[in-house]
């Protein structure tokens, strides 16, 4: 019988570090894995806050991100309780509009174009 003394393997895989994030409403993904007792759980933090408890999920929707620096913990633990933990540093800039903006403008075309084409079709078979 043999002793599990080793850190389990984390890894947030969503995100590089210094990356910039655009959306309030980002999940990180992340993978973690421990070969000789298997994984427990994991646990999230933002920004030095309170330690979030996921269960086995390897993703968590990160709400509160401040523009500018933000940093994302995951702890992993392994069925004979050691842990590891796995920190990224992004920037978190607000969405300009813009992105939204383009949505519309491209919704606005798909109308215009599918009115054009039911009015021409409508002219073709009077003809």
């Amino acid at each position: 019988m043999s002793i599990d003394k080793t850190k389990p393997n984390v890894q947030i895989e969503s995100i590089a570090n210094g990356s910039t994030v655009r959306s309030a409403n980002w999940t990180p993904e992340w993978t973690s894995s421990d070969p000789v007792s298997g994984i427990a759980g994991h646990e999230v933090r933002l920004n030095n806050g309170s330690w979030f408890d996921v269960g086995l999920a390897t993703q968590w929707t990160a709400t509160g991100l401040r523009e500018g620096t933000n940093t994302l913990e995951v702890r992993a633990f392994d069925d004979a309780g050691n842990s590891n933990i796995a920190v990224v540093e992004f920037t978190y800039e607000r969405p300009s509009g813009l992105e939204d903006a383009a949505i519309w403008i491209a919704i606005g075309v798909a109308v215009i174009a599918g009115a054009v084409l039911a009015v021409y079709l409508l002219y073709q078979k009077r003809t």
